[in-house]
């Protein structure tokens, strides 16, 4: 027989936070890797309240980091459509440091790329709907994520069509 698929209500997160909060560092880091999902499941894909369980629920900042590190890609690639809002929540918490700002950017086109480069289109929501001082930056951390995985100048184009005129050629990175 089948297992059914678990019920991701808040009893069975405590169970599993409880059981990851458990295991000795080696095998405590990879659990709270897996939380990162599961907390996304849980909150039916909110990032606000995936950080905020990542964060106030592991036992040490690091595992904190590494359940959000894997929320980052759940969220970014989630399959329905996402808003610009939605996308935008992935990366807020770090807003106020451009380092850790466009570090979180970076996960999330690395995400982007990793499962198909056609997720360049919510790249460009992030750069255009995020804050003003970083969206040079991000087409240009956008574009060569990018670069690195479609080597072909013309696709590159075609995918950063979408984009503001004045940062095209930044995402695409045809003059680099």
């Amino acid at each position: 027989d089948i297992m059914p698929e678990p019920l991701y209500d808040q009893p069975y997160v405590r169970r599993l936070a409880y059981q990851c909060s458990g295991y000795d560092a080696p095998l405590r880091a990879p659990c709270w890797v897996e939380m990162g999902e599961v907390y996304a499941k849980l909150h039916n894909y909110d990032a606000r309240s995936v950080y905020h369980d990542c964060y106030e629920k592991s036992p040490t900042e690091t595992d904190g980091r590494s359940c959000y590190d894997k929320g980052i890609v759940v969220l970014a690639t989630y399959p329905l459509p996402r808003t610009s809002q939605q996308l935008l929540d992935i990366c807020d918490p770090f807003v106020s440091s451009k380092e850790k700002y466009l570090g979180c950017l970076g996960s999330v086109f690395d995400a982007f790329m990793y499962y198909s480069p056609k997720f360049v289109a919510r790249g460009i929501t992030l750069c255009e709907s995020g804050k003003h001082e970083y969206t040079e930056e991000c087409f240009r951390t956008l574009g060569g994520r990018l670069r690195q995985f479609v080597p072909s100048l013309a696709e590159r184009q075609n995918l950063c069509n979408s984009a503001v005129e004045d940062y095209k050629k930044l995402c695409a990175m045809d003059n680099a």
